[in-house]
């Protein structure tokens, strides 16, 4: 598998040749697409993380807003995900998380005397794991209670831009059918997987209806020793993989 190159550009630098070959990528795993809500959404972003091969073709790329908000007097800061897509032939590598992770750890270096959480918006198990996976503290969460200061944070960030169908009590946007969705064929969830990992069950226990277009808002706190954290996962799995 060759190596992908991420970089992260402001969303108004994208050409409108960039912007076609990213729809034509997302148009591949997801159905029920609409070409200029696609570019609508695009254009609302701020930035976003291209993810180029070797011939300087787009293989995935993830888009980057933030937002801000205010829980109990306090103004908490957003980075919030829209669209995001790899192509299957790159499935496995690292270029679009350390680049994420590079922007998120910035954004926090530039606040730190704020509160600042990562914000998705999940209809599919993988980016709920890559929540799961990464952050220490993150929410909703299968082994711990979601207090009312985190649900309030929540709730703040999906009507901020989910206004009409942002459910409070569910946390989902239920955009069933509506909108985007991925393919029934991208993301499967098996019993099998259910049994062997937890936080998949949660995710499809408290998300039923993802394979319809509805998904789920989580929140992962961004501090700063994240970025340490994450650095150092990165740099075992180089020195595993120059052993193998």
């Amino acid at each position: 598998m060759s190596k992908l190159c991420a970089i992260t550009i402001q969303v108004k630098a994208l050409s409108e040749s960039q912007k076609k070959d990213m729809y034509e990528l997302f148009s591949h795993y997801y159905e029920n697409l609409n070409q200029q809500k696609f570019f609508d959404d695009l254009n609302s972003k701020e930035k976003v993380i291209l993810l180029k091969d070797q011939k300087g073709i787009i293989r995935g790329f993830s888009t980057l807003m933030t937002i801000e908000t205010k829980v109990n007097g306090k103004k908490v800061l957003g980075i919030f995900t829209g669209d995001t897509v790899i192509h299957d032939d790159f499935w496995g590598g690292i270029a679009l998380t350390l680049e994420f992770f590079k922007n998120v750890s910035l954004t926090k270096l530039k606040n730190a005397h704020l509160e600042v959480y990562w914000f998705l918006i999940s209809k599919g198990y993988k980016t709920y794991l890559l929540l799961t996976n990464n952050f220490k503290t993150y929410y909703p969460r299968y082994d711990v209670e979601l207090q009312k200061y985190h649900h309030e944070i929540i709730n703040s960030f999906g009507k901020t831009l989910y206004a009409d169908e942002y459910d409070e009590d569910s946390l989902l946007v239920k955009a069933a059918h509506k909108y985007d969705r991925l393919k029934s064929s991208v993301a499967p969830i098996t019993q099998k997987m259910m049994e062997k990992n937890p936080n998949i069950a949660y995710f499809n226990k408290m998300n039923p209806h993802w394979s319809e277009g509805d998904e789920l808002c989580c929140i992962g706190k961004v501090d700063l020793g994240l970025a340490q954290v994450y650095l150092s996962r990165t740099i075992k799995k180089f020195l595993r993989r120059g052993l193998q």
